[in-house]
């Protein structure tokens, strides 16, 4: 069983980590749109998590499966064709149930640029690790929490995780979160 899980793990690694490639990449504006709105979609989940419980607490795999959702769609941006990026912004829009707006787009995006410049592979591969355990269990018996190789990974790098959350709160701010 512990094979099968770690095989899992690094499939569901290789998929998380490559799903630029998979969504096309920043050179497809056709994908874009669908980009910029699974980004925008994890951004209004986390904005509600920080708007209701104040912090952003990696040890839920809802929150950490967001957040990886977010590095990854700004992982799209680097060298993105400006065609991309409005094709990015409105499905960020959409996506955000208009949190993010005409108004705080492009500030939004340039957060989400600096998200590139951290650090995030503790947060990436925790994810990976979260996703491809939930997906061996069961929906019925799926945990809430992030399994113990995740929190082994994310508290063996506590000052990227906590640079990277702290980088994503603040991104949150820019909509009127905490």
């Amino acid at each position: 069983m512990r094979f099968i899980t770690h095989i899992l793990a690094a499939c569901a690694a290789f998929v998380l980590l490559s799903s630029c490639s998979l969504l096309g990449g920043a050179g497809s504006s056709q994908n874009g749109t669908t980009t910029g709105n699974t980004t925008g979609q994890s951004l209004y989940n986390l904005y509600n998590v920080v708007k209701a419980t104040g912090a952003v607490d990696v040890s839920k795999i809802d929150n950490l499966v967001n957040i990886a959702a977010v590095l990854t769609g700004a992982t799209t941006l680097q060298n993105a064709t400006q065609n991309y990026l409005n094709q990015f912004s409105t499905g960020l829009i959409s996506g955000s149930s208009n949190l993010v707006n005409t108004n705080n787009v492009s500030n939004v995006l340039t957060g989400l640029s600096a998200l590139n410049n951290l650090d995030t592979s503790a947060i990436t591969q925790a994810a990976a690790i979260a996703a491809a355990n939930a997906a061996a269990k069961s929906a019925a018996t799926q945990a809430t929490t992030v399994p113990a190789a995740s929190q082994q990974q994310l508290n063996a790098s506590k000052q990227n995780v906590a640079s990277t959350v702290s980088a994503i709160t603040g991104l949150l701010g820019l909509l009127g979160g905490k």
